[in-house]
């Protein structure tokens, strides 16, 4: 039968160190962790958008301002949140008519269209839990309308025309 070596002290002293180590690094990491799960909060969103069960390709006006359209595109509604208030955004937009254009700073231009200047931008879920899309209208013959759809809307026959082309 072979003889068990004797640990000498130093040997066991190494292994205790090591021990109290680990045990304080995987504490200290558990703690982190259950810090991070309670203080985590969930994202907050400023839009709420409201998609249409059934879309029928039609883009609704929705509302009208001195120099240009604003039509729903699939959509039902689209509100906004304020002072945990929930505002329909046609509403907002008349104490607060450069909305819009907060809005599309904060997306992402997806696709720019040779009719002009007009420019498709979309939120990826940044601003909203579905994520949208905002067609600005800047065509050669003075369209300016604005087209607000679900995420993936793609520029469709009749947007950005001038009213007697629609």
């Amino acid at each position: 039968m072979k003889k068990v070596k004797n640990r000498k002290p130093l040997d066991l002293l190494l292994f205790f160190i090591l021990g109290i180590g680990v045990g304080i690094a995987f504490g200290m990491s558990s703690a982190l962790l259950i810090r991070h799960n309670i203080t985590e909060k969930k994202k907050e969103y400023r839009y709420e958008i409201v998609s249409l069960s059934s879309c029928d390709s039609k883009a609704k006006l929705y509302y009208q301002e001195e120099k240009r359209n604003v039509y729903l595109y699939c959509l039902n509604s689209i509100k906004v949140k304020e002072n945990n208030n929930l505002l329909e955004l046609k509403n907002y937009v008349q104490n607060h008519s450069d909305e819009i254009e907060e809005m599309v700073r904060k997306m992402t231009i997806d696709d720019e269209y040779e009719d002009g200047e007009s420019i498709l931008y979309r939120d990826y879920e940044q601003l909203s839990t579905t994520g949208f899309s905002i067609l600005m209208c800047s065509t050669l013959d003075g369209n300016r309308d604005i087209y607000i759809g679900p995420k993936l809307m793609k520029y469709e026959s009749g947007f950005c025309q001038v009213e007697e082309n629609k």
